[in-house]
């Protein structure tokens, strides 16, 4: 009965252990999330900016031009690699998400011994006791 009760003990704590490991998993992806979410944002916000600026408008002489278009370009680019940014966080994301799923299955496997474990400890601490006493409320 010493080495069940031993045993419950440690699948107990084992348990405990995979369940923080769980938290932290669904923070890792929380975060990882947010940043693609943010990153996403500041994608369509430079596609936007870098699509609004039209060069027909207040160029009147070749300079204005060149540098409208040299600031375009700049714009164009950090969106082009916010899209690099994207592709590296979903990636990210996604990785986190299969961490996730086997933290959860880790922690389910786990949670699935206790309860055997504790049946068993509990049959066992039942059989302990003699006839008379195990139905002695039955009367």
């Amino acid at each position: 009965m010493k080495e069940t009760a031993a045993k419950l003990k440690r699948l107990k704590r084992i348990e405990r252990v995979r369940t923080v490991a769980r938290h932290a998993a669904t923070v890792r992806v929380a975060q990882a999330e947010g940043t693609l979410g943010q990153l996403l944002a500041i994608q369509s916000r430079t596609k936007a900016m870098a699509e609004a600026y039209d060069p027909s408008s207040g160029c009147f002489v070749g300079a204005d031009l060149a540098r409208m278009r040299s600031f375009v370009e700049g714009v164009s680019q950090i969106a082009s690699e916010t899209g690099k940014d994207v592709a590296a966080a979903q990636v990210n994301a996604d990785d986190f998400q299969k961490e996730l799923a086997k933290a959860e299955r880790q922690r389910a496997l786990v949670s699935e011994r206790v309860a055997v474990a504790q049946k068993a400890f509990s049959g066992a601490k039942s059989e302990d006791l003699s006839p008379r006493r195990r139905g002695w409320h039955a009367s």
